[in-house]
C-alpha cells in the first residue's frame, strides 16, 4: 500500500463508488468515515470511522494520523432548507470542510480534496 485515503462521505453515491474504484487499484490503504451505523461496515474500508455529526467533530487528529490524502464528499444537497436551517448547510458544507482542511495541514496531510 502506497497512499492511506481518507474518505469522509464515504457512503454517500460518489463516496461508494470512489472506495469501490480505488479497492480495485490495490495500491491505497482506504480509510472511510461514515454517518450511521448502517454504513459501518463499507466495503473497502479497512477502517470505517462513525461520525453522526460532522459540524460537532473539533479533533481529527487521531482520525487523520498516517493519512496521506484526505477526500472531503460531505454535503446538504437536493433537499429545500427551511429559513431557520441555512446555517446548517453552511456549517456542514463550509465551515466543517474548513475544520478538516486545516486539522489535515497540521497533521501533514499532503493533499485535501474537497468535492461539493
Amino acid at each position: 500500500m502506497n497512499h492511506r485515503v481518507l474518505i469522509v462521505g464515504s457512503s454517500g453515491y460518489i463516496g461508494t463508488n470512489l472506495v469501490a474504484f480505488l479497492n480495485k487499484l490495490n495500491i491505497y490503504e482506504i480509510l472511510c468515515c461514515a454517518k450511521t451505523e448502517k454504513f459501518i461496515n463499507v466495503s473497502g474500508c479497512s477502517k470505517v470511522f462513525q461520525i453522526k455529526d460532522i459540524t460537532l467533530v473539533d479533533n481529527w487528529s487521531e482520525i487523520l494520523k498516517g493519512v496521506d490524502v484526505v477526500v472531503y464528499l460531505v454535503g446538504i444537497a437536493h433537499i429545500k432548507l427551511k429559513r431557520n436551517r441555512e446555517n446548517l448547510y453552511d456549517a456542514v458544507n463550509y465551515k466543517s470542510a474548513i475544520k478538516l482542511a486545516k486539522a489535515s495541514e497540521l497533521q501533514n496531510v499532503k493533499r485535501f480534496i474537497y468535492i461539493s
